[in-house]
């Protein structure tokens, strides 16, 4: 499968060419694929953080280390669980992008 930001480069060609749907906001699209590659990378490293974190921790039976421990594995959940979500999102724009470019090239073949 190519990544989503070649897919949106060939549907953004079809753009150019004048082949995309009237109602194709491609624009749109691009701005919510770099949003979405934003949040990744911030809760990727949020994530990376916490787990860098936890790692550093060792047990000592203090209740401060107990509470440390706590407090980055709810943060490293959290990021984890946000980043689950932004993964579902990439998805479903993919598919939009899919079905804009699927558009886009049947009309570029008939309009040959």
């Amino acid at each position: 499968m190519k990544p989503l930001h070649v897919v949106l480069a060939a549907l953004e060609a079809h753009l150019r060419a004048g082949h995309c749907r009237p109602e194709a906001d491609v624009p749109y699209l691009r701005h919510e694929m770099e949003r979405i590659e934003r949040a990744q990378a911030m809760e990727s490293e949020s994530m990376r953080a916490a787990e860098d974190a936890i790692e550093r921790l060792a047990p000592d039976g203090s209740a401060q280390t107990d509470r440390s421990w706590r407090e980055q594995q709810v943060a490293y959940t959290a990021a984890r669980t946000r980043l689950a979500a932004l993964d579902l999102e990439e998805v479903l724009l993919r598919s939009s992008v899919e079905c804009e470019l699927w558009w886009a090239r049947k009309r570029a073949l008939v309009a040959a």
